[in-house]
């Protein structure tokens, strides 16, 4: 390290006595509020990292205590209360006295000074329409950028900030640009699902009043490979049928297997939600389990640790992290043969997957833009694949056979608001008026629509949903068929079973499941060799790496 020169030393001694001597005027210049009262200080922040914001926001009467003597920093920030701050925030930078008359809710002045054209808020996010719950720091950032951005001065770019490894919303980069927003490490990482507290929002609001505590910075590029595995992004890990699988994707591909092996194992990640994951597995509910535990108990899982021991063996000998690195590597391959073959066969993308893979070349969602332009090449190619295999009427069959499914139109009768011999008497009603049509699958639809509880459509219906009985019933028809009434846990049902070749979604899912078939044996068939660096990471460690990181979103 360089060492200065006396005169050098002398002269930044000089400038640094002559900032600590500047006037409380002078700083004062530089805000964007004047102080309207003194701060006398809150218990609970004295002597903490965030007592000079409070103190600035107050003084510029931007934010109140919750008492007298309490500010209560680590509370979180309610949306109706940020709705009131953005209001009151515009209001006095564009000359008002930052207050509004008394209304019911108490937030309603507020709310419609916001809404109000007059205003020129342009762009308020909905949730000012209904705030309601936590305050997130995404929404903290889309009540801002509106209130800000109209007015002069107040989003002047001190750093030069073009991705965030979790955020691409150009607010939310003006925001970082200008200062007031940092991210959470050295990263810039937003985090923007995050409930933002009393006290965060005060260094947030402070930095907007004062532009003197404003940040600059520079942050260090996200490089997914080196997070997870430890080996740069770009550095070739293995190489299958002439592929090269670079770190980053690799790593990507562990982030999402890792996410579907806790997924599938919520009792055991999750064991303090046991009872919730019976009740999810004993249905099918059409969403995750993480949504499932959102919607029906409003329990959010998001950065919570799981109970995984991910280098513990279990009664197979396997730990997690083993099976969840087979099925990493099992994909990698797949992958990997895809776009080897595809090149050799001349499987190229259309028109409209062409635009979309030249949209996805750039940085963002944790992923470069190497990466983002890979992920939309496979989709296409894998899209191209199964547009290709197209199963004869023997091969669909012989699917849908080994796989326990049946293709058709269920006919449903609930029994749950009638009595079970009215109900089944409707069923045999329709099953008679379908029967005087033979074949004609539309007017089963019709007649399903008329006196069924569910809407007619071509369905694959799985023997797991079903009592054997009932099932050896629907596997023995023969397309153009229909079943007799049948019982079924209290619903009566009616089956017309449709030849798969008739139905072009069945045919779309039987190809993508060829397709799966082929590039599964085109995998095992690949020839692998892998690189100097490969092996030089700890399974358990870079599973348990992958479940902390909140993104790339998988």
């Amino acid at each position: 390290m360089k060492l200065r020169s006396r005169a050098g030393a002398a002269v930044l001694a000089l400038a640094l006595t002559a900032a600590l001597c500047l006037p409380a005027a002078a700083a004062e210049d530089s805000r964007l509020l004047p102080s309207l009262r003194s701060y006398d200080g809150f218990s609970d922040v004295k002597d903490t990292w965030c007592e000079p914001y409070v103190s600035a926001v107050y003084e510029a009467g931007l934010m109140e205590g919750v008492s007298s003597a309490a500010f209560a920093p680590e509370a979180p920030l309610s949306v109706q209360a940020a709705v009131v701050l953005a209001a009151r925030l515009h209001s006095l930078l564009t000359g008002g006295d930052g207050t509004f008359a008394p209304s019911s809710p108490w937030y309603l002045s507020a709310q419609q000074y916001l809404l109000d054209d007059e205003t020129d808020v342009m762009g308020a996010p909905w949730f000012v329409y209904s705030p309601e719950g936590n305050c997130t720091r995404a929404d903290l950032a889309a009540l801002l950028y509106p209130v800000l951005a109209p007015l002069p001065d107040t989003l002047e770019p001190i750093n030069t900030v073009t991705t965030v490894p979790d955020c691409q919303d150009y607010e939310v980069i003006a925001l970082y640009e200008a200062g007031i927003l940092t991210g959470s490490d050295a990263y810039g990482t937003f985090r923007g699902g995050q409930t933002i507290t009393r006290g965060e929002t005060a260094a947030i609001l402070a930095r907007v009043i004062d532009p003197s505590l404003r940040r600059s910075f520079t942050l260090t590029p996200f490089d997914l490979g080196q997070v997870v595995l430890g080996v740069p992004g770009e550095t070739v890990v293995e190489t299958v049928d002439g592929y090269a699988v670079r770190s980053e994707l690799l790593a990507d591909l562990l982030l999402r297997t890792t996410a579907q092996y806790v997924e599938e194992h919520g009792d055991q990640a999750y064991p303090q939600y046991a009872a919730y994951w019976q009740e999810y597995a004993a249905q099918d509910w059409g969403m995750s389990y993480f949504e499932y535990l959102y919607y029906t108990y409003d329990i959010d899982l998001t950065g919570t640790d799981s109970a995984v021991a991910w280098d513990q063996a279990g009664s197979d000998g396997l730990s997690p992290a083993q099976k969840v690195w087979a099925d990493t590597l099992d994909a990698a391959a797949q992958l990997a043969v895809l776009f080897s073959h595809a090149r050799a066969q001349d499987y190229t993308p259309d028109y409209f997957q062409k635009q979309t893979i030249a949209s996805s070349e750039v940085a963002q969602g944790g992923r470069s833009a190497w990466l983002n332009r890979e992920l939309a090449v496979l989709d296409a190619l894998h899209t191209n694949l199964a547009a290709q295999c197209v199963p004869t009427a023997a091969q669909a069959n012989a699917v849908l056979r080994e796989n326990g499914l049946v293709c058709g139109i269920p006919a449903m009768f609930d029994t749950t608001y009638g009595l079970p011999s009215l109900v089944k008497a409707q069923a045999e009603t329709m099953r008679q008026a379908a029967a005087a049509h033979p074949g004609d699958w539309e007017y089963f639809s019709y007649l399903t629509e008329k006196y069924a509880d569910n809407y007619a459509s071509v369905e694959l219906l799985s023997r797991y949903d079903f009592a054997s009985a009932t099932w050896s019933a629907l596997d023995a028809l023969a397309p153009g068929q229909i079943s007799p009434v049948l019982e079924e846990n209290g619903t009566y049902l009616v089956f017309y079973k449709v030849d798969p070749a008739a139905d072009k979604d069945t045919m779309d899912y039987l190809g993508q499941a060829l397709a799966a078939g082929q590039l599964s044996q085109w995998a095992q068939d690949a020839s692998v060799s892998r690189s100097g660096a490969w092996g030089s990471w700890d399974e358990a460690a870079c599973c348990a790496r992958c479940e902390a990181l909140e993104f790339p979103s998988v």
